[in-house]
């Protein structure tokens, strides 16, 4: 555990250190490297994600202050918004839940699970990535609802916290520095020494928090960020991570902070957030038929994509060791109507009897 993080208040809402193991038959059947998934999708609460680790700390916090209801914005069919509902639940709160985007016909996957954890849901029926695009435009566009609803909230007589969006800042980029010390303590049992680890880059803020965690441990391991919606510019982008970095750096007293250079970022985003692009689905199915895992279709399927374009274009060596951290998201997997005709998948035979 890095020394600064020991008296942060936490919950324990995941099932943690999650596994770390060696991606054989993938790494095979790219010709190298070696891989090794880092499996967040394996952290228990309601399905898993990395979400969870953000919120042992941003739930913390909310208990600390006396909240008693909490509420999270994000998609419709966000991860986060899933977790956020499930963590409140788990520690007696209630949850409201913001969600950006078109409602779909059919109410299945985390927006079914929203419901399931009986959220109270708000909905802004606007296509996401048009709305978000307003929102990158204007910063203040989904707070002002969110501060509006709270407002509501306190004359019911409640006290409300606002999670911020994905976990970002300190307290949620404090969950990934925990990755990284789990991270470092499975690579010394395994042995191996890796060169790189690629995640999904959504809102930056797990990217943050891993790299920095990485760096405090002087670990050598480089991060390589798989953007998956195009929000802003390669460029843009990096300056977000560096910034968010600094003020983790200058929150938690940390002896180092992240530049520019201590990272890496790419452009795998397709069409945008939250479709998939056709070599996610690639991914997909090839990591399903190698490892028997499964890559959800928006985030870890498009850095899986990256990582799989990387390798072909000789980013790495045949030795090199790379961690794959599978940040979760499965439950939209259900809700994604075009897998089926997008994997090719064998005919079903009908047996009568």
């Amino acid at each position: 555990m890095i020394m600064q993080l020991a008296g942060v208040p936490r919950v324990s809402l995941c099932n943690l250190p999650t596994p770390l193991h060696e991606a054989a038959g993938l790494s095979r059947a790219l010709g190298g490297p070696r891989i090794f998934f880092k499996r967040d999708d394996e952290t228990g609460l309601a399905i898993g994600g990395n979400k969870g680790r953000k919120l042992e700390f941003l739930i913390a916090d909310a208990l600390e202050k006396g909240a008693d209801t909490v509420i999270s914005s994000g998609s419709v069919g966000s991860n986060y918004i899933r977790m956020s509902a499930a963590a409140a639940r788990k520690c007696g709160l209630e949850s409201v839940s913001v969600l950006i985007g078109e409602m779909p016909d059919e109410i299945q996957g985390n927006l079914l699970l929203d419901q399931v954890f009986d959220s109270e849901i708000h909905v802004i029926n606007e296509p996401t990535n048009e709305f978000m695009c307003k929102n990158a435009a204007n910063p203040n566009l989904v707070g002002d609802i969110v501060k509006s609803i709270a407002d509501e909230k306190r004359k019911e007589g409640k006290n409300p916290y606002i999670l911020p969006g994905a976990g970002f800042g300190p307290l949620g980029e404090a969950g990934y520095m925990v990755a990284a010390s789990e991270i470092s303590d499975q690579c010394y049992d395994l042995g191996i020494r890796p060169r790189y680890a690629v995640i999904a880059a959504g809102s930056g803020s797990t990217m943050a928090g891993l790299a920095l965690g990485l760096k405090v441990l002087n670990t050598g391991i480089r991060v390589i960020g798989i953007d998956m919606s195009r929000l802003r510019t390669i460029e843009a982008f990096t300056e977000r991570i560096v910034g968010t970095a600094r003020d983790t750096s200058e929150y938690f007293s940390l002896p180092v902070t992240l530049d520019a250079d201590d990272f890496e970022l790419y452009d795998y985003a397709g069409e945008g957030y939250p479709t998939p692009s056709p070599e996610a689905y690639e991914a997909i199915k090839l990591v399903a038929e190698t490892e028997g895992v499964l890559l959800d279709p928006v985030y870890s399927a498009k850095a899986m994509a990256g990582l799989i374009d990387l390798v072909g274009k000789g980013k790495f060596n045949k030795d090199d060791i790379v961690l794959f951290v599978h940040t979760g998201g499965i439950p939209a997997l259900f809700a994604e109507s075009a897998l089926v005709e997008n994997l090719n998948p064998k005919e079903i035979r009908i047996i009568n009897v």
